[in-house]
């Protein structure tokens, strides 16, 4: 075959592996970095103990919104993995996106907000049940790395892998 033929191309260049590696990188394995930071920020309102301690007033507020941030993450994940994988793992992707998005609805049901009329202002509190989605939601995350690597896309699990091929 001519210049571009199989036996001319580095493993890197054969079939769609660029497209499929650049893919993977920006639309899964990005995602799942910063869901990690999501999910750091949901647990302790800050991602260093520097500024925990200065911004505390806020604290609740930004775990509210990482944590809406870290499912939101994760269903993109869901989303743009659920094509590349075999029926048996997009079933259980399907399943986990739809109880994200059930825990996501519900997300008001998480924290009050507290009136001060005197002072006229209002602070976000989390109530127990906070902690509870949010252990659920990590143990989800945990879930969904081993769908997408039970479908060869984060390790590939085969012993003679020839990426030509």
């Amino acid at each position: 075959m001519g210049f571009f033929g199989k036996e001319n191309l580095t493993e890197a260049e054969s079939g769609n592996w660029n497209t499929a590696e650049n893919y993977s990188q920006i639309k899964i394995m990005n995602l799942l970095a910063i869901a990690d930071d999501y999910e750091e920020l949901a647990e302790f309102g800050s991602s260093n103990l520097y500024d925990e301690m200065q911004f505390k007033d806020r604290i609740e507020e930004v775990r509210i919104r990482a944590f809406r941030r870290l499912i939101n993450h994760l269903i993109r994940v869901c989303n743009n993995s659920y094509f590349a994988l075999k029926p048996a793992q997009q079933n259980k992707l399907k399943e986990v996106t739809e109880e994200l998005k059930g825990i996501r609805d519900n997300t008001s049901n998480y924290f009050i907000i507290i009136r001060d009329n005197i002072s006229r202002t209002s602070k976000l509190q989390l109530t127990g049940e906070f902690s509870k989605k949010l252990e659920r939601v990590s143990d989800l995350k945990k879930d969904i790395n081993i769908y997408l690597n039970e479908g060869d896309l984060i390790f590939i699990h085969k012993e003679n892998f020839n990426p030509k091929d």
